[in-house]
This record gives C-alpha cells, structure tokens and sequence, in this order.
C-alpha cells in the first residue's frame, strides 16, 4: 500500500470535525441553498437613502426607497410617487403637498411640475391613493411601521 489513503482512525478529531463541517456545508449549499436561489433568483432587498443637498448632506424626512423592482419617493411619513413595472404613481393628494415635496419629486422624476402636470393629464402618471395599507402583489410598502 502507499499509504496515502487514511482511516477514520488515523484521522484527528480536529480534522475529523472539519470533514463533518465540510460535509454538513456541502449538504447545505447542494439541498437547500442551490434550490432557494434558482426558485427565487430576484431576492428582494430594501435599500432606503436620503435624498442629498447640494452641499453633499443628506435632507431629512425625504428618501428614495428601492424595494425589489419598485421605487419609491417618501416625504416625511407619505409615500409620494411609485414606480413599477414602467409606469408612475403619484399620490392623488400629496404629489404636489408643499414646496419641499415638490423640490423633491422634480429631482426623483428628473422633470419640472409642469411636465409631471402634463404627464398626468395625459395619462402617463395615474393618481392614486398611495396611502393603502401593504399590497405583497405591488410591494407598497406605505403603511409599513418603520415609515410611520
């Protein structure tokens, strides 16, 4: 024999235990995690930012909030505008509140309120009350707690 091929009984417990690790590791990564990935390959992941000054600071109370495919723009506790699937959302009676939360909205849409108005006449935007509690199909997410 050549004597590279190691019994259990030559085996230290030290290695014995990593060769359980490694097993126990590879079980886990072949049956469960290879499956959850290829079944749900768009794992939803919420990322919430401030929207930020001209001088590189973050403004309170005004956030950009991703949520799977879905965008976001919350003023204070009011989900203002919603984009999914290629269209817009605004809320039908906060999309143009106050000055701040239109400054605001201008910068997250990239337009002017004159063009956000003619895109709502148009029927581009669709007003909507974007103040429901949460829909898991939409992923509005507007009445969740940390937003209150």
């Amino acid at each position: 024999m050549s004597g590279t091929c190691q019994t259990n009984s030559n085996i230290s417990a030290q290695d014995q235990e990593k060769k359980s690790f490694n097993i126990i590791l590879t079980k886990y990564i072949c049956y469960i995690f290879i499956p959850f990935v290829y079944l749900y390959p768009k794992l939803t992941i919420m990322t919430i930012k401030n929207f930020t000054s001209p001088r590189g600071n973050d403004v309170p109370n005004q956030f950009e909030i991703r949520f799977g495919g879905t965008t976001f723009y919350q003023s204070y506790k009011s989900i203002i505008v919603k984009k999914e699937n290629g269209r817009t959302y605004l809320d039908e009676d906060k999309w143009d509140y106050s000055r701040t939360t239109g400054k605001y909205r201008n910068i997250f849409l990239g337009e002017t309120k004159k063009e956000t108005q003619m895109k709502i006449n148009s029927g581009e935007y669709i007003l909507t009350d974007l103040s429901k509690s949460f829909d898991t199909t939409t992923k509005d997410i507007s009445n969740f707690k940390f937003l209150k």
